[in-house]
């Protein structure tokens, strides 16, 4: 892993962008405040998608080195 650190590097840096673009649309949709929806249906929004974020985050981070370890590092 020491000689192909670049790789882990970039494929964690990529899910690293992609928890924080989902982690600024939960914020985003848990302090909108739309006048017709009642606060329990976002509350229920916020936290669905921040369970979802914990099951998939880490699931795609392991899938995305998995690819790169199969594709690029266990074929050289």
């Amino acid at each position: 892993m020491a000689e192909d650190f670049g790789r882990y590097w970039v494929a964690g840096l990529i899910m690293a962008v992609a928890g924080g673009m989902l982690n600024t649309l939960t914020y985003i949709i848990g302090t909108w405040r739309p006048e017709q929806y009642p606060e329990w249906l976002l509350g229920i929004l916020t936290g669905a998608i921040g369970i979802t974020m914990f099951i998939l985050v880490p699931w795609i981070y392991g899938r995305l080195v998995e690819f790169i370890y199969m594709r690029f590092i266990a074929r050289s």
